[in-house]
């Protein structure tokens, strides 16, 4: 599918009146959702493109900015005609569709942030995903750099008062033993989240899931298509067969 002027490609599960479009985040691809996505396709049709640079869709050495990004998912939902699209990203996918969500009106009617687009401007890749070493080919070298860059110059507080439609926030916490050591810096996100959702989203709730590392959709997948079930409120037909579309 060619859209905002490059091929994007994109998996495709389920069948229904309401669409839940999959934004993965920094470094992965559509695979990350393998899991999750056979289980929402029970009821929701499910698109999970691959973003610009990543996957099967074309790399192109510059467009990494969350507003290009955003462009590419906003003439991709056009493309497929689909409304009534509830957004759902990943880490850096979710800064995407908070990006969407906040300059965009009319296809998007719910948004849901899995353990991303929520946090602060950063100067920092967090904690997991490392940079990766670049190629020797520099058009590579030069795509990653522009990757990292727009990482970097996310800032979500200035998109939470325009986005009007609900949203989710997801917030993954670790196993016991592993989030120990760490119960302040847990205590003080959950705290954050908690207050963007009810302080700076006019229509924001927020959901924790337990046992977890940062991939819910890949540790927990039951639990957030449940979550997600819950906050879309809808059930249709049962059509959970994959395609796969260029």
């Amino acid at each position: 599918m060619i859209a905002n002027g490059i091929r994007i490609h994109y998996r495709e599960w389920g069948s229904g009146d309401s669409t839940i479009v999959l934004l993965h985040g920094l470094y992965d691809s559509s695979d990350t959702w393998l899991s999750i996505a056979p289980l929402l396709g029970n009821n929701y049709r499910i698109i999970a493109p691959d973003r610009r640079g990543a996957g099967l869709s074309d790399k192109p050495e510059a467009g990494y900015d969350d507003h290009t990004l955003a462009r590419d998912v906003e003439s991709l939902i056009v493309a497929l005609k689909l409304r009534r699209v509830c957004l759902v990203g990943h880490s850096a996918g979710a800064g995407v569709a908070l990006t969407l969500a906040a300059t965009t009106r009319g296809r998007i009617n719910k948004l849901v942030l899995v353990d991303g687009g929520f946090w602060p401007k950063r100067e920092a890749l967090p904690a997991g995903l490392k940079v990766q070493p670049c190629e020797a080919d520099p058009a590579e070298c030069r795509r990653r750099e522009a990757i990292e860059r727009a990482s970097k110059e996310y800032d979500p507080a200035k998109l939470y008062a325009r986005v009007s439609v609900p949203v989710l926030l997801v917030l993954g916490v670790p196993q016991e033993e592993e989030a120990k050591p760490f119960a302040a810096e847990l205590s003080e996100a959950r705290q954050h989240v908690d207050s963007v959702a009810k302080l700076k989203l006019k229509k924001g709730q927020m959901a924790v899931i337990e046992g977890t590392s940062h991939w819910i959709q890949r540790d927990r997948p039951k639990e957030l298509a449940m979550v997600l079930d819950q906050f879309l409120k809808r059930s249709v037909s049962n059509k959970g067969m994959q395609r796969t579309r260029n």
